[in-house]
Order: C-alpha cells, then sequence, then structure tokens
C-alpha cells in the first residue's frame, strides 16, 4: 500500500511537522513534489504556513507588455545596468562602508553564474545612513544587487548595509515588483529565466532554492548552511548523516577522517573561522574521538572520553577546548548551555551569540581580540581593562559584574551596559547605549568629542560642560536631577532632545541643532546669533524669546503657546511660522519681509501688526476669520476675510 503524503512528510520532517500541515490546510499535501519542497525546511512548519498556503495559487504576475528592466529600474528612480563583467560586477562596491561589502565582490565568478543586475538610487548622495538600520529602509535600498541563478530557481535582492541587518539578502523580500509593478516579469521575459516571486515572504532564515524551501542557521559567502545540508550557488548539497556532522557557522565534522572542515574557505584565505577549524583540529589530534547522542537529541563529540563539543540541529549549544586556544568562533550560536571556558583563547568571536543560558561564563582578560557584537552575556565577570581590540556594538552586558574598561575602546554603539560606573578619557561614541544602570558617568578634560544620539541616560548628575563636540539628539534629559551643558564649543546637536529646568546658553556654539527639541521646562534661554535659526517642531518654554539676531527664522510646526515675549527682529527676511501654535501676546511682524503664517491659530493672538495679505493663506477656518475681523477693528491691516485663498 502507497504512503500517504502525510506518512512522508511525517518520516522526513517529524510527525510534529506533518500535523501542523494537516491541521491548518490539508490541501497543502495535495501540491505538487510538497515532499521534496519541504525536504530541508526543519522541523517546524508554523514560521512557513502561510508560504505552503500559498504555493497553491502564486505565480509571476505576467504582463501584456514585457518592458526592459533596466527602463523600469529607471522610472523607479535608479541608474541601473546588467552586470556581466568583473569590472561592472564590482562597480557598486564603492557604496558600501567598510565591514559591509557584499561578498559578490569576493567571488570572481558570480556573474558568470548569475544574471546580475546593480542599481543605484540617482539621488544617492542625499541619502544618509539611518541611526537605526532597517533592511528595508531609504539606505539599504539606495544601492540594490538583484541577482537571478541562470540555470533558474532562484533570485536574491541584496542590501547596501549587507549583514549589519538580518536576512540581507532577501531584501524587499526578494521580489522585484516590491521596486516597481512589472519587474519581475521584465526580469523573466529579459533573461529569460523562470523564478519564483512569491507574494507571500519566507521568513528569517528561510531561502527557497529551486522551489525547494531550506531552512539555514547561517549564511556564509552566499552559502546557505543548514542542519543536514548546505546550500551553494543554486544547488544543495545533503550531508551524510551517518558520517558527518554539521557544527554551525560552516564548519563540518568528518567522523570517519576524525577531522573539522571550513566549507566555506576561498582562495585559502586565513579567516577567523578557518583558524578556529585549526584549533578543533589541534585539540582532537592524536586522540581517540568518539560521537554519543546525548538525552536532548544532540550528539556529543569526545576526545578521549572528555566532552569536546555538544551539537543539536547543527549548531554548537557547548564547547570545552582543553589548553591555550588561538581562535574560538560561534557567531550566531543562539542555544549556549552549561559551563564555557574561553579564559585562555586569544582571539574570541561571539558575534550575535545568545549566551544567557551559560552557567558559568568565564572570558578571557588578556584576549588579542574579542568580538561580542550582538551577543547577549549571562551573569559573569567582564575585565576588559586589558584587551585592546574589542567589538561590542549592540551588546547586552546588563547582567555582567565586575565590569572593566580599557581606556582605547571609543565605540560602544547600542551598549546595554550593567549596574557599574563608568569612566571615559578619550573621544567616545554611546549611540543608542543604555546607560540606565550605570551609577555614575564621568568625561574627563580629555574628552573633545562625545555621541551620545538616542542613548538611555542615568537619572544621575552629569557634567558635559567642557565637550566642545556634544550630540545629545534624542535624549530625554527631564529627569536629570543636576546637569552642565557646554556653554561654548564647536557643535552641540540637541534635536528631539528633551530637557529638564536649566539656563539654556547657545550664543557660543559654532554650530546648534535644536529642531524638534522640548524645552518647555528651561527657565532661561540663550539663542545663538546666527542668519538662519531653525526650530522645527520646537517646543519653547514659558520665558521672553529672543530672536532679533537672526535674519531667517524657521518655525513651522513649533509650539510657542507657552512663550510670554517674542523679541523680533527689526529687520529680517523671513519667519516660518507655518501650523505654529502661537501664544497669547501682540505680534509685531513689521521690520520682517516675509511672514509666513499658513495653517497658524491665531485664535489666542491679542494684537496683530505688519501681515501682509499673502501671509494670510489657509486662514479659511471660521473661528480664524472671526479673530481677523477684531483685529482689523483695531486698525491690524488684513485683507477681507471673503477673499481669503484656501489652499
Amino acid at each position: 500500500m502507497a504512503k500517504s503524503m502525510y506518512d512522508i512528510i511525517k518520516k522526513q520532517n517529524g510527525e510534529h511537522f506533518a500535523k501542523a500541515i494537516r491541521n491548518y490546510d490539508n490541501g497543502i499535501f495535495d501540491i505538487p513534489n510538497i515532499d521534496k519542497i519541504v525536504k530541508y525546511a526543519g522541523r517546524d512548519a508554523e514560521p512557513i504556513m502561510n508560504y505552503l498556503v500559498a504555493l497553491k495559487q502564486i505565480k509571476i504576475q505576467e504582463m501584456s507588455v514585457h518592458m526592459d528592466p533596466i527602463t523600469l529600474l529607471s522610472k523607479a528612480g535608479y541608474n541601473a545596468y546588467v552586470a556581466d563583467t568583473l569590472e561592472k560586477q564590482n562597480a557598486i562596491k564603492k557604496y558600501y562602508a567598510h565591514g559591509e561589502e557584499l561578498c559578490t565582490f569576493r567571488d570572481n565568478g558570480r556573474f558568470k553564474n548569475y544574471y546580475i543586475i546593480n542599481a543605484v538610487r540617482k539621488d544617492v548622495d542625499k541619502i544618509k545612513r539611518s541611526a537605526h538600520p532597517s533592511r528595508d529602509d531609504k539606505y539599504g535600498t539606495s544601492v540594490i544587487s538583484i541577482q537571478i541563478l541562470k540555470t533558474g530557481g532562484f533570485i536574491s535582492i541584496k542590501n547596501r548595509y549587507n549583514h549589519t541587518v538580518q536576512n540581507c539578502d532577501n531584501t524587499l523580500d526578494s521580489n522585484p515588483d516590491n521596486i516597481i509593478l512589472g519587474l519581475s516579469d521584465a526580469i523573466k521575459h529579459h533573461f529569460n529565466v523562470d523564478f519564483s516571486s512569491q507574494h507571500v515572504p519566507l521568513p528569517n532564515h528561510y531561502i527557497s532554492i529551486h522551489g525547494q524551501i531550506c531552512r539555514y542557521n547561517s549564511e556564509i559567502e552566499n552559502i546557505y548552511f543548514g542542519e543536514d545540508f548546505y546550500a551553494r550557488d543554486g544547488q544543495i548539497y545533503e550531508i551524510d548523516k551517518n558520517s558527518e556532522i554539521m557544527i554551525g557557522n560552516g564548519i563540518l565534522f568528518d567522523i570517519k577522517q576524525k577531522c573539522f572542515v571550513d566549507l566555506t574557505r576561498m582562495n585559502n584565505t586565513e579567516t577567523m573561522r578557518y583558524r578556529f577549524v585549526m584549533a578543533l583540529n589541534n585539540a582532537t589530534q592524536g586522540k581517540k574521538i568518539t560521537v554519543q547522542k546525548n538525552p536532548s537529541g544532540g550528539r556529543d563529540i569526545l576526545a578521549d572520553g572528555t566532552q569536546l563539543l555538544t551539537v543539536e540541529n547543527g549548531e554548537i549549544v557547548n564547547i570545552n577546548l582543553p589548553g591555550k586556544q588561538d581562535a574560538v568562533y560561534l557567531e550566531n550560536c543562539s542555544n549556549l548551555r552549561g559551563k564555557m571556558d574561553f579564559s585562555q583563547v586569544s582571539k574570541l568571536v561571539l558575534k550575535n551569540a545568545n549566551l544567557s543560558a551559560v552557567d558559568n561564563l568565564v572570558l578571557p582578560k588578556n584576549a588579542n581580540f574579542i568580538n561580542i557584537e550582538g551577543a547577549i552575556l549571562p551573569k559573569c565577570d567582564l575585565d576588559l581593562s586589558n584587551v585592546h581590540n574589542i567589538n561590542m556594538t549592540g551588546a547586552d552586558i546588563s547582567r555582567v559584574i565586575n565590569f572593566k574598561l580599557s581606556d582605547d575602546i571609543p565605540c560602544f554603539t547600542g551598549v546595554i551596559f550593567p549596574q557599574c560606573e563608568l569612566g571615559f578619557n578619550e573621544e567616545v561614541n554611546l549611540t543608542y547605549a543604555d546607560l540606565s544602570r550605570v551609577t555614575k558617568l564621568t568625561f574627563s578634560k580629555n574628552v573633545r568629542r562625545a555621541e551620545l544620539a538616542n542613548a538611555l541616560l542615568p537619572n544621575i548628575d552629569l557634567d558635559f560642560s567642557h565637550i566642545d563636540n556634544l550630540n545629545l539628539r534624542g535624549v530625554d534629559l527631564r529627569r536629570t536631577p543636576n546637569i552642565k551643558l557646554p556653554r561654548a564649543g564647536d557643535r552641540l546637536n540637541l534635536v528631539q532632545a528633551k530637557l529638564p529646568a536649566i539656563d539654556l546658553d547657545l550664543r557660543n556654539i559654532g554650530t546648534v541643532h535644536i529642531e524638534e527639541a522640548d524645552f518647555s521646562l528651561l527657565t532661561d534661554l540663550k539663542l545663538p546669533k546666527c542668519t538662519e535659526l531653525w526650530m522645527e517642531d520646537t517646543i519653547l518654554p514659558a520665558i521672553n524669546i529672543d530672536f532679533s539676531q537672526s535674519s531667517k527664522i524657521y518655525l513651522p510646526r513649533a509650539d510657542l503657546s507657552r512663550v510670554t515675549g517674542l523679541t523680533l527682529p527689526k529687520k529680517a527676511e523671513f519667519i516660518n511660522l507655518s501650523d505654529a501654535q502661537l501664544p497669547p501676546i501682540d505680534l509685531d511682524f513689521t521690520g520682517i519681509k516675509y511672514v509666513h503664517l499658513d495653517g497658524c491659530d491665531l485664535s489666542h493672538v491679542t494684537g496683530l501688526k505688519g501681515v501682509k495679505p499673502q501671509d494670510m493663506l489657509r486662514w479659511g477656518a471660521a473661528r480664524l476669520k472671526q479673530k481677523i475681523q477684531q483685529l482689523a477693528k483695531r486698525e491690524t491691516y488684513v485683507q477681507n476675510p471673503n477673499d481669503i485663498n484656501e489652499r
């Protein structure tokens, strides 16, 4: 009796996977070759259920007229070209930040195996990198590389951020129609190649290769690694489960040969991963190697009876390398646990690793290099005072104890700090850092530049008075008991900042940015002497404000409702108060050539002088007409309300 598709998938992917499909939509079993489609999809069907349902009816949207893809991309705002030579393939490299270059640039044969379209936004020079990168944001999609396997069945849209963001090879869900409608059809017919342009995207860590859904743990150099397979250039290679073990990060253990192999190594480059493989092989050399199953369903690799590695679902969950080791590489390991001692490791990479379940983590105190970028650390000692080369961007070290730092580590972007005292002696970057647990935060007189944009600061005394170049963009300081801001310097950025009840003197700061700031609690505000003053969306305090030193004043959407008095220039080019909230005071614009009051609510203004007819555009609301009529009786010049042009 022939087995049902349910039974086939149950044996192949597990009972949980098969039951999930049956309970959600039994019709999925009727999709042709569904067993082959999900063969490498792992043992959890829930994340891909919507995708599986969509396979029953989704096709590329065919167009009646097949457009040229380059023309369509131009219409979408890109300068694009077909990269059919190595020079063209790598021509966009100049747009990528250091450390974020595509692996495409290191593959001299990519253009031979793939149809490649490189596209650069026509306004690329105006697009700035986001402080909080998101795969499909304006910067990420400003330079893209669309790559279609020439044999068909695979398409990838690659991102300008590259691996700084998750699932970067699936930008815009790898659907050209998400760039501009008709592009999928245009590419298909231009290159005469078939590929899947799904309307329902696969989630992170899933990719479709020749119609087969592959659940992968990591992607390295455009190679995808799962529990029992790896995929390169559109081909899926299944490992021998009886004689080979995938241990993660592109590393394979050959049980028969009793050695570890780096499946990603290109051009004999000695990467950190390759160094780790050498360290593993050195640890097993001359020893009796055995492999045994453990109660969790994974496998333990033992050397002379001592546990060396524990592997589950194609990933390392525990490692115990004896003696001094050159390198340990555990990037993206998400299920680490048990006791782990790295005290004698020279180069340690724990990038994006989750170590929160590790019982006893011992980190090196004298390593040459440590990378804990994006890692989550458990309660442990973290003494970095003698480690001078470290990357800890985005690391969660909130649980660590006895935290010590080297003086020459300048960048802590996105770090979640523990309860500790911090002191900095040189230029420092704390952008997006969480310092809320810090009990003391000091900057020595040597610190002339400090970046704290969008940082979460502790409610303690803070002294920034001596810093020449200070960025406090987006920082909430309203609960700071005592804060000293610089009264002189090169640059002060307070965009979107929220300040406490202090005097703020900006007169001797070279460059000031105060757009969207909340100054509502300020007790005094001295504005800089500058030709142009930008204060869009700024909330001003209940004090007299002096604008007399500027000839061009930008206050659209600003909240001036609390202001007790305004000193305006005796002679100025213009003041822009579009959609601003105005205070209940007399306003005299006599010395200002152009006044923009579009969308203003003048109902609280007690007097109005020097306003020209063109300044009153959009004063269409009945209450504003009534107010204008009232002001007209006081001999204020206004246009007839019935003639006001609403736009």
